[in-house]
């Protein structure tokens, strides 16, 4: 197996949260004498096992899944979405708000 990040992404939004898009390539090359068969196996685990990463205790989905077989190499392309908070000790954040009626 080869995993190989393809696109990374990272944008800021209202606040600290960030979207971070993470697109990677996850490549089996077949070392049996049926290479297709075992290609073909493994593509459908892949399909189930990253369905969903782990990412700090929490699942994350993948988005865009596909997959393509070219001179028996198996690549198989997800994308994972998250939104994440930046870690800011100096960060200002409003303590109390009044409302005049």
């Amino acid at each position: 197996f080869f995993i190989l990040p393809i696109d990374v992404s990272d944008i800021r939004h209202i606040g600290r949260r960030r979207m971070a898009e993470y697109t990677v390539c996850v490549q089996y090359l077949p070392s049996s004498d049926e290479p297709k068969a075992e290609t073909a196996l493994t593509e459908e685990l892949l399909y189930k096992i990253l369905e969903y990463v782990t990412v700090d205790g929490a699942k994350v989905p993948g988005w865009d899944i596909h997959s393509e077989t070219t001179d028996e190499v198996l690549s198989f392309f997800a994308t994972y979405k998250m939104l994440t908070l930046e870690q800011n000790e100096n960060y200002e954040t409003m303590n109390e708000c009044y409302l005049k009626e």
